[in-house]
């Protein structure tokens, strides 16, 4: 029989097993439920009932006393945070002098807004849901 063991605290899926039919483990951190199962995947509503929160939209987990996936912000703030230096890395040649006189002063103001913009990405509003800025042509 396969079976899951959900920690009655917050709800997630802690292990899951196969046992022959019949057979009782000794469970201590959790209550047992019959069921094939995947960590995860499904948890235990306030209800007491197995609900599946289908597969994982990403840089998600599943809380107490919420139905479905919330967004795990530190992961996604770290996620958004490399790649905005990734970005501004990428356009460090700008500030060197020799081609910054190849620019004109609009292109320079161009490049400064864009690295501006991905400085303050951490500012927008719905940080870490992010309008990521426009690369200057």
């Amino acid at each position: 029989m396969k079976f899951g063991v959900f920690d009655l605290k917050d709800g997630r899926l802690k292990a899951v097993g196969d046992i022959p039919e019949g057979a009782t483990p000794e469970i201590t951190f959790g209550v047992m439920v019959p069921g094939d199962f995947t960590i995860g995947r499904h948890y235990l509503n306030n209800a007491g009932v197995v609900c599946d929160a289908g597969a994982s939209p990403g840089e998600h987990y599943i809380q107490a006393g919420v139905n479905g996936w919330v967004v795990d912000v530190e992961v996604s703030s770290a996620r958004v945070r490399a790649q905005r230096d990734v970005l501004l890395s990428q356009s460090d040649w700008v500030e060197l002098p020799s081609n910054r006189e190849r620019m004109t002063d609009q292109q320079l103001a161009g490049w400064f807004c864009y690295r501006q913009a991905l400085r303050d990405i951490t500012n927008q509003p719905a940080f870490p849901e992010v309008v990521w800025p426009v690369r200057p042509a």
